[in-house]
């Protein structure tokens, strides 16, 4: 509480504050499945103000959804994990970034099928990106 209310920061659910920029790389982008058991995720956000920005969380901090080209999810990254209840505060520094590095399995995916693989904050669900992969 003592920094909450002696750092003027931002927080990215007021919607009077410009969102921060987010980025999601895959790497591969085309897994090939008899060699890539895992795909590399990586979600950052950068604060390109000049003020604070404010990421509150109560446990878990992102999630990752590989869904078909349905629509329909066939992995999600935080089944396999367990996650403390515990309230947390991040603060990114103008011009820096948090960055989550994660892997998501291939297990469940078709060679030559396109995915979606969709990561987001935990604190903020309508704060996500999209990136389309193609196993092959």
């Amino acid at each position: 509480d003592f920094f909450t209310g002696v750092l003027a920061v931002a927080n990215l659910n007021n919607p009077a504050v410009p969102r921060e920029e987010a980025t999601l790389t895959l790497n591969p982008e085309s897994p090939v499945l008899a060699e890539n058991r895992e795909v590399d995720v990586n979600y950052s956000i950068r604060n390109n103000s000049n003020r604070m920005a404010r990421l509150d969380f109560s446990s878990q901090r992102i999630e990752i959804l590989t869904k078909n080209s349905a629509g329909s999810t066939i992995d999600r990254w935080s089944d396999d994990r367990s996650f403390q209840p515990q309230e947390g505060i991040v603060v990114i520094n103008p011009d820096e970034r948090i960055e989550y590095r994660e892997k998501i399995s291939t297990r469940d995916m078709k060679s030559g099928q396109t995915y979606e693989v969709e990561a987001m904050l935990k604190s903020d669900p309508d704060f996500r990106l999209q990136k389309p992969l193609t196993p092959r």
